[in-house]
């Protein structure tokens, strides 16, 4: 299984809640259970700020840092921030707010990383043997069939 360039334990991001483990970064974003909410901007170092997302099948929230994400990115980065300027349409000040930025602003290419998140395809498990394993544990526990859990 690929391993994705910053991951540094033996799974890429485990649900505080339920145990739910996402092995690989993409596993996360394809998962429909997984949904971004928002990003809480770090201002003075943007692959420090916090994506937010919920995770629909226990209802917890967790954030993940930007730089697990920044690699994502193939683009220019500006290196004048324009925060609160004329130029500045204020995204990064709005927690919930996903779009992009149009600014050319040190911290736009973030609010690009973020586009793609919010855009990844969702898609269903196919097999048990593609889960994480701690949803298959989840999934045993309660008797959830994913096929009739709609998204």
């Amino acid at each position: 299984m690929d391993k994705d360039k910053y991951q540094t334990t033996k799974y890429f991001k485990k649900c505080p809640m339920c145990g739910m483990i996402w092995d690989i970064r993409a596993q996360l974003l394809s998962d429909p259970d997984a949904k971004v909410t928002g990003y809480i901007a770090n201002l003075d170092h943007a692959e420090l700020g916090i994506f937010l997302f919920n995770h629909e099948t226990c209802g917890t929230s967790m954030g993940i840092e930007a730089s697990q994400f920044t690699d994502m990115y193939d683009g220019p980065i500006y290196t004048e921030k324009l925060t609160r300027s004329a130029e500045c349409p204020g995204y990064c000040l709005d927690k919930a707010e996903l779009r992009r930025c149009p600014s050319k602003c040190e911290c736009s290419y973030i609010r690009d990383v973020l586009d793609q998140i919010v855009n990844w395809e969702k898609s269903m498990p196919q097999s048990d043997q593609i889960l994480p394993s701690a949803y298959r544990e989840l999934r045993a526990r309660h008797s959830l069939n994913r096929k009739d859990v709609s998204v």
